[in-house]
C-alpha cells in the first residue's frame, strides 16, 4: 500500500490536549477538497498560552509536529480561555495579562481533509501588532512567498511580503527579496505548507541565525493562518489554490511565442513585427503593443497619428494568424508625457468622467490623490468601486470591437500610496498595498470575461489566488548575466510556481539594458522551455538583430516550443484543475532527494522534461542533476543518464541541455504550425494552423505509463517480452509515432503487418515504417480512427538482450 492510499492521522493539539481528525491522503493529482474532512474532537482544551501543535505524516513515512512557540499581540503574549466545541471547531476567547480588558475571539477548526485553520480576532477592530513563531528545524527548507528571485529556499532569510516595483538603480538589491507579485505562503520540506489568509505587509522570519523557529509579524486586527499537510509538496500546493484559487484554461493561442517591443513608434512596426516572423519562419501567436499607443495614459483610445487606422492593423495581425493584446496601467492622468507625437499634453479626456463616479482611490478631502509617475501626473482607479469595474467592461467592449483580444496589465504594484481611501470603506487602507493588485487584475479578466468569453490578461503584479485572472511575468530583468539578469528569471519562476502561479513566462532577453546575441540565446532556449515564451527588450530588437545564427537557432526554440503545445497544454489543464504548475522545480517532484533541494538552476518541465539552462556567459558546459531511480534521454538523441547522479553535460551555444525521463510519452505538433489561433480566423492561406496531425514521441520503459491529451487522446507504452507496445485511442488523424531506442524487425498494427518504407522527409512518409539508424529510433507512419490502436514493435533478438 503506497502513501496515496494509506489512511492517516493528522493531530492537532491545543498546549497538552489534541484535536484528532482523520486525514485522507489525497493523490498528487486530485484537488485538496475533493473529499470532505472527517473525525471527532477528543477534547476542547486549550492551555492559557493558546499553544498549539499539528501533527502531520512526514515525507520520509513518520510522523512531524509544527508547534507555536508564542503567539504575541503588541509585544505581549496572549492568553486563551473559555473553549466551547462545536464538532470539528473549537472557539474560545483570549486577552493579555498588561490588557485584560481587551478581548479576542479564537477559531481553531479543521476545515477539510489535511487544512486547519486557526483564526484570532480583536472584538474591537483595531489594528495590533501581531507575532507568531513555531519551531524549525536545521535542515528544513522553505519555498514559496511569491515570484521571488534573491532565494529559492528561504531558510534563513527574511521574507518581506509586500508588491514592490523595483528598480536597479534606486534598489540595492533590485530583485533579491522584491517582488511584484509576494505571497505569504510557503511549504516546508518537513511536510507542511502555512498560509497567512492576509494582503497587509508581513514578515516572515525562517529561522535567520539559526534559532530553532519560523515567525510571522503584522498589523491588522486579526491573525488567519490556514495550515496544510503533506506529505507532499504537491499535496499541499494543491490544497493551497483549492482555497486561494487556480487559473482558468488559457486559450491555446497565448502558448506560442509572443513579440512585443517596448515602444512601436507607429502601425509600420507592429505590420513588419508581424510580417517579418511569418516570412522568417517564426511561429507565434500573440502581437502584445506596449506603450505608448492612446492619444494620452490611460485613455483606451488609439493614437490617431501613431496608429491611423486601427481596425485595419488588428485584421491585418488576425490575418496572419495572431491576436493583439495592448497595455495598461490603472492610472488615468491629469498631465501626461508626451512621449510619442500625437499624445494630448494635458488632462487625459476620461479623467473628469470617472472622478465624477469616484473611480479613483481618494484622499482625506474626498478628492482623488494625485501623484507622479513613469508616465506623468495621474489618479489610481478604484476597483472596490462597481462603477469603475462597469466603466473598464464599456472600455474593454469598445477596445474589443476593433480587435483587440487582451490585456497587458503593467504596474499594479508600486503606485499605491498609503493613507487614501475606498469606494469600499470596510477594506482598510493597510490591507490594499497588497491587495489592490488582487483586485485591479481581477476586474479586467472579468471585463474581458464578458466582452470575448475568452479572457486573456498578461499581469506584472498580484497577490494570493491572482492567478485566477491573470498569466504572470517577472517584471523587469536586466539583460545580463548577473543575479538581477537571466539567472534570477530562472530562480523566480520556480519559487512563483511554488507560489499557485502555474502559468507564467519572462522577457526574452531581459528587458533592462542592451543584450548580446549569446545572452539573447540563451535566454529564448529557457524561454522555450517555460509556459509562456515571450520576447520584448527595451531596445527594441527582434530575433533578426542579433545575426544569422542567433535568429537560426531563436527559429529553432520558437519551433520547439509551438510543436510542444499538446504537451504544455496538458500540464497547464492539470494547472486549472489541481494548482499544480507546468514548471515543477525539483524539491515539488523529489521532495526526499537531498539534492533536489541543492539544485537551483535547474527544473522539471511538467513530469517528463528536465531543463538545465545555460546562464553563466562563455559556458559551453554545466552541470546536471539527474534526479530519481529512473534512465534519463537526451531529447535529441538516445545518450542515457543514470538517475541520482551528478554530471557535466556539453552545452554549445545551440544547445539547451534537457532531457527526458525514462516512460515518458510527448505528443508534439509537426514542426511547420505557425500559430495556435484557429485555421478559421486566419484569412492567409500561406499560414499554418494547427490541424490534426500529432508528432508523438516515445521512450518506453518495463512500466506501463501513458499520456492523456487535453481532447482526451490517450497514449499508453510498455516494453514486454521483447516488444514494445503502444495502445492509443484517437480522433482521426494523421500520426508519427517516434519510439527512441528501439531496433524494430517488424510492427503490427491491430494485427495488420505494416510495410518497411525508406526513411526520408516525414512530411511526405506515407503509411509504413522505417528505422533510424542514427537515432537507433523506430518511426511509424499512419491514420487512426475512432477506434483504439494497439501497436506491436517486434524487435530484434539482440534488441531484446
Amino acid at each position: 500500500m503506497n502513501y496515496l492510499q494509506r489512511k492517516q492521522f493528522i493531530r492537532v493539539k491545543a498546549g497538552h490536549a489534541a484535536i484528532l481528525f482523520l486525514f485522507i491522503a489525497a493523490a498528487i493529482c486530485t484537488p485538496a477538497n475533493a473529499e470532505t474532512a472527517a473525525g471527532s474532537l477528543f477534547t476542547n482544551e486549550i492551555t492559557a498560552n493558546c499553544a498549539i501543535t499539528l501533527q502531520f505524516p512526514s515525507v520520509g513515512g513518520g510522523k512531524e509536529s509544527l508547534e507555536s512557540l508564542s503567539i504575541t499581540v503588541n509585544d505581549e503574549e496572549l492568553r486563551c480561555g473559555g473553549v466551547k466545541k462545536d464538532q470539528n471547531w473549537i472557539y474560545f476567547s483570549a486577552t493579555t495579562d498588561g490588557h485584560p480588558d481587551t478581548l479576542y475571539a479564537g477559531l481553531l477548526a479543521i476545515m477539510k481533509t489535511g487544512v486547519a485553520k486557526l483564526e484570532i480576532k480583536r472584538r474591537d477592530g483595531e489594528p495590533v501588532l501581531w507575532r507568531a513563531a513555531f519551531n524549525a528545524t536545521a535542515d528544513e527548507h522553505y519555498y514559496g512567498f511569491g515570484e521571488k528571485a534573491g532565494w529559492f529556499d528561504y531558510h534563513g532569510h527574511v521574507s518581506t511580503v509586500v508588491n514592490h516595483d523595483a528598480n536597479p538603480v534606486t534598489d540595492h538589491e533590485f530583485r533579491g527579496d522584491n517582488s511584484s507579485e509576494s505571497v505569504p505562503f510557503f511549504s516546508s520540506s518537513r511536510g507542511f505548507g502555512a498560509w497567512l489568509d492576509d494582503t497587509v505587509v508581513a514578515t516572515f522570519d525562517m529561522d535567520t541565525g539559526g534559532r530553532g523557529e519560523w515567525s510571522v509579524e503584522f498589523e491588522d486586527d486579526y491573525l488567519r493562518m490556514y495550515f496544510f499537510a503533506g506529505p507532499y509538496p504537491a499535496d499541499i500546493l494543491s490544497r493551497f489554490t483549492a482555497l486561494s484559487g487556480r487559473p482558468p484554461l488559457w486559450p491555446a493561442w497565448v502558448f506560442a511565442p509572443w513579440k512585443s517591443r517596448d515602444v512601436y513608434t507607429g502601425a509600420n512596426e507592429v505590420e513588419e513585427d508581424i510580417v517579418r516572423q511569418r516570412e522568417l519562419d517564426i511561429p507565434g501567436s500573440i502581437i502584445m503593443i506596449d506603450s505608448p499607443w492612446e492619444d494620452s495614459y490611460n485613455s483606451f483610445s488609439f493614437n490617431s497619428i501613431q496608429f491611423p487606422d486601427p481596425a485595419a492593423l488588428m485584421r491585418k495581425a488576425h490575418g496572419y494568424g495572431y491576436r493583439v493584446i495592448v497595455w495598461m496601467t490603472p492610472i488615468t492622468n491629469i498631465l501626461n508625457n508626451t512621449d510619442m507625437l500625437g499624445i494630448k499634453p494635458g488632462k487625459t479626456d476620461n479623467y473628469d468622467f470617472i472622478a465624477n463616479r469616484k473611480g479613483f482611490v481618494r484622499g482625506e478631502n474626498d478628492a482623488p490623490v494625485v501623484f507622479d509617475w513613469r508616465k506623468g501626473r495621474g489618479s489610481l482607479f478604484d476597483f472596490t468601486n462597481p462603477a469603475m469595474k462597469d466603466y473598464l467592461k464599456d472600455v474593454v467592449k469598445r477596445l474589443a470591437e476593433i480587435g483587440v483580444d487582451g490585456f497587458k496589465a503593467d504596474g499594479g504594484d508600486g503606485y499605491y500610496e498609503r493613507g487614501t481611501r475606498f469606494f469600499d470603506n470596510t477594506i482598510p487602507a493597510r490591507r490594499m498595498k497588497n491587495y489592490y493588485s488582487y483586485l485591479y487584475t481581477g476586474s479586467a479578466y472579468e471585463a474581458w470575461k464578458k466582452a470575448t468569453g475568452e479572457p486573456v490578461v498578461r499581469a506584472r503584479s498580484g497577490a494570493a489566488g491572482a492567478q485566477k485572472y491573470s498569466i504572470q511575468w517577472s517584471g523587469d530583468n536586466n539583460a545580463d548575466w548577473s543575479p538581477n539578469g537571466l539567472p534570477a528569471a530562472v530562480i523566480a519562476a520556480q519559487s512563483a510556481a511554488m507560489s499557485g502561479f502555474s502559468v507564467t513566462g519572462h522577457d526574452i532577453a531581459g528587458y533592462l539594458g542592451e543584450p548580446t546575441p549569446e545572452l539573447f540565446i540563451r535566454w529564448a532556449q529557457f524561454g522555450s522551455l517555460s509556459p509562456i515564451m515571450s520576447l520584448m527588450m527595451q531596445c527594441n530588437k527582434g530575433p533578426w538583430d542579433f545575426g544569422t545564427n542567433a535568429l537560426d537557432i531563436y527559429r529553432n526554440y520558437a519551433k520547439l516550443h509551438t510543436s510542444l503545445f499538446p504537451y504544455i497544454y496538458k500540464y497547464a489543464r492539470d494547472a486549472s484543475e489541481t494548482g499544480l504548475p507546468v514548471i515543477r522545480p525539483l524539491p515539488l517532484l523529489y521532495p526526499a532527494d537531498p539534492e533536489s533541494h541543492v539544485q537551483r538552476y535547474q527544473y522539471m518541465f511538467g513530469n517528463s522534461i528536465l531543463v538545465a539552462p545555460v546562464i553563466e556567459e562563455g559556458a559551453s558546459s554545466r552541470e546536471v542533476y539527474f534526479p530519481g531511480d529512473t534512465t534519463w534521454y537526451e531529447f535529441w538523441g538516445n545518450i542515457t543518464h543514470e538517475g541520482g547522479t551528478l554530471e557535466v553535460v556539453d552545452a554549445p551555444l545551440d544547445e539547451l541541455p534537457f532531457f527526458v525521463r525514462e516512460g515518458s510519452i510527448i505528443p508534439m505538433l509537426p514542426g511547420d504550425v505557425d500559430t495556435l489561433v484557429p485555421a478559421a480566423a486566419i484569412a492567409r492561406e500561406d499560414v499554418v494552423a494547427m490541424d490534426d496531425r500529432l508528432v508523438v514521441r516515445a521512450w518506453p520503459s518495463d512500466r506501463k505509463s501513458s499520456f492523456r491529451m487535453t481532447d482526451g487522446t490517450y497514449f499508453s507504452t510498455r516494453r514486454k517480452d521483447g516488444d514494445v507496445i503502444v495502445k492509443l485511442k484517437s480522433i482521426p488523424r494523421r500520426l508519427w509515432l517516434d519510439v527512441a531506442a528501439t531496433d524494430a524487425a517488424s510492427v503490427r498494427i491491430d494485427s495488420r503487418k505494416l510495410d518497411k518504407i525508406p526513411c526520408g522527409n516525414v512530411a511526405a512518409m506515407q503509411t509504413g515504417w522505417c528505422r533510424n539508424a542514427d537515432l537507433e529510433n523506430t518511426l511509424i507512419f499512419f491514420n487512426t480512427t475512432e477506434e483504439q490502436h494497439t501497436i506491436v514493435i517486434s524487435e530484434q533478438p539482440a534488441a531484446r538482450q
